[in-house]
């Protein structure tokens, strides 16, 4: 029997906000949510561009800053997901998170030619047009987070 696309089981992503823009990441490429000054033993920050999480230092993107030129800290109740790229910790500086949505391939596209918003080398992809959300592909941005910063 072979497998229908519409037979596969839709993806999970994790949606949050950074300025303007509302991006997702597999929610498999998640580890935690974390947000800041809640517990202030759970994780420290040693530098910008650090925190220790669990013993471990690990990158620290402002996706705000670095990657899309908008503030990094709008709000003051700002969160840090910690994600796996590539099996490398990083944590994503986020204005907000939103929920977690399941998308089906039909509903995946990929971005225009003409987009110039987002980096698209950060980009897998596009979800719907009218309030769109953009997956992130968060290999490149720890590459980026990696070499930017040492």
């Amino acid at each position: 029997m072979t497998e229908n696309a519409n037979d596969v089981d839709p993806m999970q992503y994790l949606v949050f906000v950074v300025g303007r823009f509302r991006l997702a990441i597999e929610v498999t490429e998640a580890i935690e949510i974390i947000r800041p000054l809640k517990k202030p033993d759970y994780f420290s920050i040693f530098a910008e561009n650090e925190i220790v999480f669990h013993g471990k230092r690990i990158l620290l993107v402002r996706l705000g800053v670095d990657l899309f030129n908008v503030p990094a800290y709008p709000v003051d109740d700002y969160r840090i997901i910690i994600v796996s790229a590539d099996g490398k910790m990083m944590g994503l500086v986020v204005d907000a998170v939103e929920e977690i949505v399941h998308i089906s391939g039909e509903n995946f596209t990929m971005i225009p030619e003409h987009f110039t918003d987002i980096n698209s080398d950060y980009l897998k992809g596009v979800i719907s047009e009218d309030n769109p959300i953009y997956i992130l592909n968060t290999n490149p941005i720890y590459a980026h987070a990696r070499d930017g910063y040492h």
